[in-house]
Formats: C-alpha cells, sequence, structure tokens
C-alpha cells in the first residue's frame, strides 16, 4: 500500500460561486503544480465541465475522477464519483431535467473547452436543490456503482447532522473540509470518529488546489484501487 495526496472537491467556473479563472488548464495545471495524485472537479449539479477536464487529464501523472456536487432535497450537498465518462454523461442528463430556472443572478456559469475558451454560459440556476433525496441519490449510486460521500459536514446544522448520525450507511465517507478543526468536530460528534473521512480544499479559486492536501492508502494510483478503497472488492 502506498500513500497519494488528493484533492476531489474542486469547482470549476460552471460553479456560479467559482472564480472565472477555474478554468479546466488552470485546475489542471494548479493539481500537477501542488504535487496531487487524485484530482475531480465537483460542480454544483452537473457534469458538463468534467469531460473537457476528462480528456485533458492523459497529460498528466495524476488520476483523474468524474465527479458533482449534487444538492439533496433535504439540503444536503453530496459528493458523488463515477469511474467512466459514459456514466458521467448519464448522470448529467438526469440532472439537467432537474433545472428549468433561469439564472438571474450577477453569478455565471462559464462552460470552457480544451482550449480554455469560453464556450457558452450554462443558463440555468445550479445553485438550486434538485428533488433528489440522500437515499434517491444512494440508490443511484449504486447502481452505477460509484461513490458517495457527504460534503464539508461542517456546515449543517445539529439537527441536520444528527440525521446523518442515524443513516451512517448512506454515504461512502464523511468529508470535513481541510480548513476545519476536526478535533474540535470530533469533540461534538464523537460518532464521528468511527466514519471515514475525507478532506478536501472546496476549492473556489486556483490558489485554494492542493494547499493542504491529505493522504489515501491505495494499492496502487489507478481508477480501480481508488473505487475498491470504497466501495470494497466485491464490485469487480
Amino acid at each position: 500500500m502506498k500513500k497519494y495526496r488528493y484533492d476531489i472537491h474542486i469547482h470549476s467556473a460552471l460553479s456560479p460561486c467559482a472564480d472565472r479563472l477555474n478554468s479546466p488548464n488552470n485546475i489542471l495545471n494548479m493539481a500537477h503544480l501542488t504535487n496531487l495524485d487524485i484530482v475531480a472537479i465537483t460542480d454544483h449539479n452537473s457534469l458538463k465541465q468534467t469531460y473537457v477536464a476528462g480528456d485533458l487529464q492523459s497529460s498528466y501523472q495524476f488520476i483523474y475522477l468524474y465527479g458533482v456536487e449534487v444538492s439533496t432535497i433535504e439540503g444536503y450537498h453530496m459528493l458523488c464519483f463515477l469511474d467512466n465518462v459514459e456514466k458521467a454523461k448519464s448522470m448529467d442528463k438526469i440532472l439537467e431535467l432537474e433545472y428549468t430556472t433561469k439564472n438571474n443572478s450577477n453569478q455565471s456559469s462559464m462552460i470552457y473547452d480544451e482550449y480554455d475558451n469560453e464556450l457558452y454560459e450554462y443558463p440555468y440556476n445550479l445553485h438550486e436543490s434538485t428533488s433528489l433525496s440522500a437515499i434517491d441519490l444512494r440508490n443511484y449510486i449504486d447502481k452505477v456503482e460509484g461513490i458517495l460521500i457527504l460534503a464539508h459536514i461542517e456546515r449543517y446544522s445539529s439537527e441536520m447532522i444528527k440525521w446523518v448520525e442515524g443513516h451512517q450507511n448512506t454515504f461512502h465517507a464523511i468529508e470535513v473540509n481541510v480548513n476545519t478543526n476536526i478535533d474540535i468536530l470530533f469533540g461534538q460528534y464523537p460518532w464521528l470518529t468511527k466514519m471515514r473521512i475525507v478532506r478536501n480544499s472546496d476549492a473556489h479559486t486556483i490558489m485554494e488546489i492542493g494547499q493542504k492536501a491529505e493522504l489515501i492508502e491505495l494499492e496502487e494510483l489507478s481508477v480501480k484501487s481508488f473505487f475498491q478503497s470504497f466501495r470494497g472488492r466485491n464490485d469487480d
């Protein structure tokens, strides 16, 4: 087993709250400069930018995961990871049906091509919650043999965290932001010490990517090994 540096919660400019400089090439170049081994773009409720980054990643030594941060009907944010582009496109079609409200805010959602040229603005409001529940999402993720991680648990109310405690099997892991004091969080919620924890940047700007990257132990640096570490070997 070897240890690898990861940051798998990164937003591109497709996320309305992210910087416009967060284009695919800029993100992957910063991942390279910060010596990351495992990288994922996880935009809010859309995978439309992740395909381009997936095409570009062959120029780098790290592995790339297809991901998305889905907002559930209860208000949770779920990091979903898929092991190939076909599954990513299928999930994106499902999420696309959730969005019909035009984005009338001053925060744009920009999609870039492989040369970081602006292609078009995504016209719908990706900050709205979907109609999917946390359980719905886990059922879907199991069908496609993906990974489901509850994002930034430190942001939720005590009542929402109480629900998570009672539904621990819904998640393959719990994310705690790299800037959060995890010891304080463990003191508040001791049951978290028994859960698998991942730490990510939740980067919305280029300079946040990989700055405090954590380590994950894998048999080898591969997408298959990463997914096995969360789902187990019975999913071969």
